[in-house]
């Protein structure tokens, strides 16, 4: 799903704040690109606020399928993903923080 505003939106939330707002409405995790990131480092946002990076790819099913395959951070509504660092983050991405 994409989500745009409308024009009249004089200042509007960041990807970040409105993934996590979304989560909360929702009761669920949201993920959205993790800034800086490689195309399949996406970060999850759950319900509760904590968000962690999660890795997004394309199942091999027919149709295609995308699957959270890994997390940083366990993530109740991810279950099957692994829980592991995320070696695709960049050496100035780990000493930055992010």
């Amino acid at each position: 799903m994409t989500l745009r505003g409308r024009a009249a939106v004089t200042s509007p939330p960041s990807e970040a704040d409105a993934a996590s707002r979304l989560a909360a409405r929702l009761r669920t995790t949201v993920l959205h690109p993790a800034p800086g990131a490689r195309p399949s480092v996406y970060r999850a946002v759950g319900p509760d606020g904590r968000a962690t990076r999660a890795r997004l790819l394309e199942g091999e099913e027919e149709p295609p399928v995308l699957v959270v395959d890994a997390v940083e951070a366990p993530m109740e509504h991810l279950p099957r993903a692994r829980v592991e660092v995320l070696t695709e983050l960049s050496y100035e991405e780990r000493r930055e923080g992010r």
